[in-house]
């Protein structure tokens, strides 16, 4: 048994250092997809901010369920889109930050 945890601490260094080693790289390959998360989740919440928006001048009043108050959904609509557009802007900043970051 000593013998098995021994090689399991060897693994778990060697893939530590491979990863402080080989970081840039590493973190280059991911850009790509979390630039496509966060775009997709910023455009998903200014389509939802937008909506709230346009059905708020239209008129168009949303409640959520158990509270009796119109226009609750309107405003938990657009909090959630702005969040989301918040959110995604903020990971493609981030991970663009991480490509250009030097070693």
């Amino acid at each position: 048994m000593p013998k098995d945890r021994r090689l399991v601490e060897q693994g778990q260094r060697f893939v530590q250092k491979v990863e402080v080693e080989h970081r840039r790289e590493i973190t280059a390959s991911m850009v790509p997809l979390l630039v496509l998360i966060g775009a997709v989740i910023a455009l998903g919440g200014l389509g939802l901010l937008s909506y709230a928006a346009i059905r708020t001048f239209e008129g168009v009043l949303f409640t959520v369920r158990g509270i009796p108050i119109p226009g609750t959904g309107n405003v938990a609509y657009s909090v959630t889109g702005l969040g989301m557009l918040a959110g995604g802007t903020i990971g493609i900043l981030r991970a663009l930050r991480q490509l250009i970051k030097k070693p």
